[in-house]
């Protein structure tokens, strides 16, 4: 992300003024309403998604997205040491089908 999309992003949820005392349906429009002015670059790919049977969309925009490339290490579960290397492995993930 680059310093300006930092400062863009910051200015966005710094105007989204969330009142986090609000009960739980005013407090979700506020934050999808804040989620909606969020831009998400044209190659991450998103489908819609429930979280405990409540539809996890945010206005405009789902909250589940599939990254393009992830990253990885240590995926042994050995213990963190200074004196062994760190194996990092890329994954190049698939569109989803029905999504460019």
């Amino acid at each position: 992300m680059s310093k300006q999309q930092q400062l863009e992003l910051d200015a966005i949820l710094r105007q989204g003024q969330l009142d986090v005392g609000a009960d739980v349906p005013t407090l979700r429009a506020g934050f999808n309403d804040v989620m909606a002015r969020v831009p998400v670059a044209g190659d991450v790919h998103q489908k819609p998604t429930t979280i405990g049977g409540v539809g996890a969309n945010s206005g405009r925009r789902p909250t589940c997205i599939t990254p393009t490339t992830s990253w990885s290490w240590n995926l042994e579960g050995l213990p963190s040491s200074h004196n062994r290397e760190v194996v990092v492995h890329r994954t190049v993930h698939e569109a989803p089908v029905g999504r460019n």
